[in-house]
């Protein structure tokens, strides 16, 4: 079964990042806060320890970057802020990203040395900090064409130069961020071999907007939900897609758990796992995060949970969330070899889920 870390009291989470040994946590708020908490060996509880409010408006994205100890937020308010802690208070730093619409998404690269930003501005924003003279500061640079509309998903390539974006206009992108004022010149990958910034290395066409997408630890493969409920996989130099559509709802959120299998969440408030072999990707199962016996799912179960109000009553729901999953993040394992990881929603929960555990007890 999923253990309940947090309950944030139905404040809906829109975003959340561990620090490297995952004892901390911070989480990006719909009421523009973001929230770190520790965890207490002792009590063996998550206290929340800081507040994050310079953001006036929705926080939308947080990432903490585990070597350098920095976080990132960003924001509806078209701002993003660098969270640096000086053994008492975090500090915040402002970068400027140049946007007029709200930004969508954050991510650190994996060498750390430059985050990327998805905005409704119909671009994606490079920032890194630039040591010149007397300037010092976080600088951005923005890829604009070919993209038609919100990115509102982001992956990176384990390599830190590529990057893959998918947005609202069925369309995911492989794109160079190549600096060369900070980074060395990147090696050849089935992706492309001129890679100067902002370069498209590949594009795939899908049949909805994109919800959201991830490299594998190789780099060669992607895995792209939309939001016509399908999950589908693109292959570095090839350009047609393995894609499975099922009778679930459409995904939020996936990560790669081995190097053939996958966990994808969403709207169905529940972890599936799916699996690539000789003949496509398939649907393994899900796990409802409760005890699984005589639970499948019954609308009329569900209505008769409901009060006069309209309000309804979370014991009748068959799933432990009680509403859409947002997202999931790695707790025990890295990308490719995830033992757990924790999930969180439009609920304000946080749930573990100990899948080497309950992968062995998956329901169709």
């Amino acid at each position: 079964m999923a253990s309940k870390l947090i309950d944030l009291n139905q404040v809906p989470i829109t975003s959340m990042a561990f620090n490297l040994n995952c004892s901390k946590l911070v989480v990006g708020l719909a009421n523009t806060n973001a929230e770190v908490y520790d965890f207490n060996p002792t009590t063996r509880k998550w206290i929340k320890t800081a507040v994050l409010k310079d953001h006036i408006s929705r926080v939308t994205g947080v990432d903490w970057a585990p070597n350098t100890n920095k976080i990132v937020t960003c924001g509806a308010d078209r701002n993003a802020y660098i969270w640096e802690f000086d053994g008492q208070n975090w500090k915040s730093e402002l970068v400027l990203l140049r946007i007029s619409r709200a930004a969508t998404t954050v991510f650190w690269s994996p060498n750390e040395l430059k985050f990327a930003v998805g905005s409704s501005q119909r671009l994606l924003t490079i920032c890194y900090f630039e040591e010149q003279g007397f300037m010092k500061s976080w600088v951005s640079k923005h890829i604009k064409k070919p993209i038609k509309s919100t990115i509102n998903s982001l992956s990176w390539h384990p390599g830190s130069v590529l990057i893959a974006a998918g947005s609202t206009d069925m369309t995911v992108r492989v794109f160079s961020s190549y600096l060369k004022q900070i980074e060395e010149k990147p090696e050849q990958t089935c992706w492309g071999t001129r890679m100067p910034f902002g370069q498209l290395m590949q594009e795939f066409q899908l049949t909805s907007w994109c919800s959201n997408v991830s490299f594998d630890a190789s780099g060669n493969y992607l895995a792209i939900a939309g939001h016509d409920s399908s999950l589908s996989i693109a292959q570095g130099g090839v350009q047609e897609l393995t894609v499975y559509r099922g009778k679930n709802l459409p995904f939020n959120d996936l990560e790669w758990i081995s190097g053939n299998q996958l966990v994808a969440v969403g709207h169905d408030k529940c972890p599936y796992m799916f699996e690539i072999n000789e003949q496509g990707l398939k649907m393994v199962g899900r796990h409802l995060g409760k005890n699984q016996i005589g639970s499948g799912f019954s609308p009329m179960r569900r209505f008769q949970g409901m009060d006069l109000r309209g309000q309804g009553d979370s014991s009748s729901v068959n799933t432990c969330h009680t509403a859409p999953i947002h997202g999931l993040r790695a707790s025990d394992g890295e990308k490719g070899a995830l033992k757990s990881f924790v999930t969180f929603g439009g609920d304000g929960l946080i749930f573990l889920w100990p899948w080497n555990n309950l992968q062995s007890n998956l329901t169709n």
